[in-house]
């Protein structure tokens, strides 16, 4: 990324430059089972899945504003909600971020996007394509860092997710590291089939209109469409929608969504949570499509299967 591009991220307001940015020649969904069928009857009303049973299926909040300004949401909410329905898929038992940086280290017409922006959807088929690693293998740096000639083949991909870096000062690839894909990619758009896609199966990702303060400037409370200057007709923002509710007091139906501004921003345990008005349109959000990708069966039956010993603390490894 050259100093004239970080001065304008820097000198612009975060949602005054596009962040999402749709593919133009986007991949065909790859689909191998039934999708979730929206029921009055058998949907529930509520659901939240940073608390299922007492129990959060979520993972972090991330930002996309250190250590660098980066147009990375895209990235930030397709690892992000992916990494969320691996935690769902091993029942709790894994809590990980998936490593947002590596889809900015390879070029945007194979990962999706760059800092400029880039497409959720697009940066799920990276992953069903060629896996990713976590966060501790490609830590987020918010810069664009790809090679044309380390993008040649899946293998070749593959052997560049993963980077350690040891006491002495040099680093290298690793060969060996837990590799997470998704065995399906596709689109889900529209309150109810939003709605049916969350309930039975996860989180997804989602745009909107960042522009308006009441979005960029939120701080708590369900952002209404009468809170807006106008109806939004565009989307520039990519983010997680990983539950629904109705408001007890107003009886307003809204959805709940995880940013990627970092904690200082927004509600929730800890911060970086929204709610908003849901039915409406508001932010554009229902216009659009969403994305999801579900986990590979085959990865988490690997990771099922790995010994787990909640006794075996810290201190008694000394």
């Amino acid at each position: 990324m050259n100093s004239h591009f970080v001065l304008l991220l820097l000198v612009l307001p975060f949602g005054a430059e596009g962040r999402y940015i749709p593919s133009v020649d986007p991949s065909p969904e790859v689909i191998t089972s039934a999708r979730p069928e929206f029921s009055d009857s058998a949907t529930p009303p509520d659901w939240d899945w940073r608390n299922v049973g007492g129990i959060s299926y979520v993972s972090n909040v991330l930002t996309q504003q250190n250590p660098n300004v980066c147009g990375s949401c895209w990235a930030e909410a397709a690892t992000g909600a992916l990494s969320d329905r691996y935690r769902i898929a091993t029942n709790g038992s894994l809590q990980v971020n998936l490593a947002v940086q590596t889809l900015l280290n390879f070029p945007p017409k194979m990962s999706g996007g760059s800092c400029r922006g880039g497409d959720d959807y697009e940066a799920a088929h990276f992953i069903h394509k060629y896996g990713i690693a976590d966060d501790t293998c490609m830590p987020f740096t918010g810069v664009d860092n790809y090679h044309e000639e380390e993008t040649s083949g899946v293998d070749n991909v593959q052997k560049r997710l993963c980077r350690i870096c040891h006491w002495n000062g040099n680093c290298e690839w690793k060969q060996h590291y837990r590799r997470y894909s998704a065995d399906e990619v596709g689109r889900v758009k529209g309150e109810n089939a939003m709605v049916a896609e969350i309930y039975a199966r996860g989180p997804i990702a989602c745009s909107l209109d960042s522009e308006p303060d009441a979005f960029n400037k939120y701080t708590s409370g369900i952002i209404t469409s009468a809170d807006l200057p106008k109806p939004s007709t565009t989307t520039d923002h990519v983010v997680v929608i990983a539950g629904y509710g109705v408001d007890r007091s107003t009886g307003m139906k809204f959805w709940t969504g995880r940013n990627s501004f970092g904690t200082h921003w927004g509600e929730g345990r800890g911060g970086g949570w929204f709610r908003l008005q849901r039915g409406n349109n508001t932010l554009g959000i229902e216009a659009d499509s969403c994305s999801f990708a579900v986990p590979s069966s085959s990865d988490v039956d690997k990771l099922m299967r790995e010994e787990y010993h909640p006794g075996d603390s810290l201190q008694n490894r000394q």
